[in-house]
């Protein structure tokens, strides 16, 4: 039998509940099943969805969940987790993380959705409970996205229970008793017994709380990068549409967490690549060392106007670790430069779209 541990996964109730979330509306102008579906705004907002469930050690999950974006903009990065606690809210491991990149989900006017199937890891020794999190990453210019039948499933409720034994063959005649031999080996287990009821379900464990140390700063206006400054600004860090929470320092240049942790880091930068200048590679400096699993990059024709280079990655800190994201420039280049730029030219108009040049996040997940 399919057990869906989550609660009002398709929304049917017309509202969030069970879930809790932030820029997560309930509507009922899309679905992919029934009459509802919720919808996460695009664009640079944070945007996600999750819950609680009840787990025990040993178990593991299929998640599934329906996807679509609103219109012909980009459809935004998602990440899907699940993530193990104890019965105290301590975090004990992922069983589940996985990315979808932008501009791969399909537009719901055309009604079209993908839907998404991941299995988890087992949970570890001590688990009572999983957080489900499916969370839209900010991408400016990018679509709202509809999310709807939402569904973790039991992984052991896909095996088939144990066939009846067939009936025994009919007795041979009894030969003579011959000597008494060895000992022999044990016999075969006998067959399994039936199953017994299931249990009556527990209690709802309490609505946990998503991580209060995080942050999201950017920059607005056009950059030049060299070998002597390789360092991206970020000159919109302390305006109010740069989130800081949870004790994190920010400054024009940099991100010092408060606490250790494993943190979630996504970069942004948008390049303008010209005759001279067609590659670029970033990576996130910690305390003055590059991390390895933060290097990403682009190379671009000359007549391509802008270009987008990003990564994800998931990074253990210490306490009092600074951030900063910087040009990867080789010394022996024959490109000295890497340029962002803060706005699109609208070709035939003339008309210059102010965006941002570059942005840089971190979400604490645990310890």
């Amino acid at each position: 039998m399919f057990v869906n541990r989550l609660i009002n996964g398709s929304f049917e109730t017309g509202s969030l509940s069970p879930f809790n979330g932030i820029n997560a509306v309930v509507v009922s102008s899309n679905s992919h099943s029934g009459y509802f579906s919720v919808r996460l705004t695009g664009g640079t907002a944070n945007a996600f969805i999750q819950q609680f469930v009840p787990v025990a050690a040993g178990e593991s999950f299929e998640l599934i969940v329906s996807l679509a974006k609103l219109g012909a903009a980009v459809s935004p990065p998602v990440t899907l987790a699940v993530n193990y606690y104890n019965a105290a809210f301590a975090f004990l491991g992922y069983g589940l993380i996985t990315s979808i990149p932008a501009g791969r989900i399909p537009d719901n006017n055309e009604a079209d959705w993908t839907v998404i199937y991941q299995t988890t890891s087992p949970a570890p020794a001590g688990t009572t409970q999983a957080l489900v999190l499916i969370n839209k990453l900010p991408l400016s210019g990018s679509a709202d996205m509809f999310v709807d039948d939402a569904s973790l499933l039991d992984a052991a409720g896909l095996r088939g229970g144990t066939g009846p034994a067939g009936p025994a063959g009919a007795t041979g005649v009894t030969g003579p008793t011959g000597a008494t031999g060895a000992t022999g080996d044990p016999g075969p287990m006998g067959a399994t017994g039936a199953t017994g009821a299931t249990g009556s379900t527990g209690p709802q464990g309490q609505t946990g709380t998503f991580s209060q140390v995080y942050a999201n700063i950017f920059d607005n206006a056009d950059q030049a990068l060299s070998v002597i400054q390789p360092t991206v600004r970020f000159n919109q860090f302390n305006s109010p549409d740069s989130i800081i929470a949870g004790g994190i320092v920010a400054t024009a240049t940099s991100l010092t967490v408060p606490v250790a942790g494993d943190y979630a880091v996504l970069w942004l930068t948008f390049f303008l690549p010209v005759a001279g200048q067609q590659h670029c590679a970033f990576g996130v400096f910690v305390n003055g060392t590059l991390r390895d699993s933060t290097r990403s990059g682009v190379a671009a024709f000359a007549d391509q106007e802008i270009d987008t280079a990003s990564s994800v990655a998931i990074l253990s800190l210490n306490a009092n670790d600074t951030l900063e994201l910087r040009a990867l420039i080789p010394d022996e280049s024959t490109q000295d430069n890497i340029d962002l730029s803060a706005e699109v030219v609208y070709p035939g108009t003339g008309t210059n779209q102010p965006i941002n040049s570059a942005s840089l996040r971190i979400i604490r997940l645990g310890p």
